[in-house]
């Protein structure tokens, strides 16, 4: 898994119901979240833990879809039901998405 990743990202959900969404390159991530990303990634983590959303009242769920040359893999996590281990990263990239649409 040396080629570079593509990612998209996609909170949906919550009060508001509006999305949020990022598309981005590995190598726009800092080191750490390339690293975490990696490893998760390798472990099989991200699909062990990806679960379809449960309905609630103001949820939120997390859509990561990872693009490694010509495979796509998504992957879908609610808010009340993700891993710690995913949880640093779906964090990270919400944070990137909300200041992606602070600049647009």
């Amino acid at each position: 898994m040396n080629t570079p990743l593509k990612i998209r990202f996609e909170r949906r959900g919550g009060f508001t119901g509006i999305p949020l969404r990022i598309h981005l390159e590995e190598k726009d991530l800092p080191i750490e979240a390339q690293m975490r990303l990696r490893e998760l990634l390798q472990a099989h983590a991200l699909e062990r833990h990806s679960r379809p959303s449960t309905v609630g009242a103001d949820r939120f769920t997390y859509h990561l879809t990872v693009i490694n040359e010509d495979q796509e893999h998504t992957f879908e996590f609610s808010e009340s039901e993700m891993s710690e281990e995913v949880r640093s990263l779906v964090e990270y990239l919400s944070q990137a998405a909300r200041r992606a649409r602070r600049l647009s």
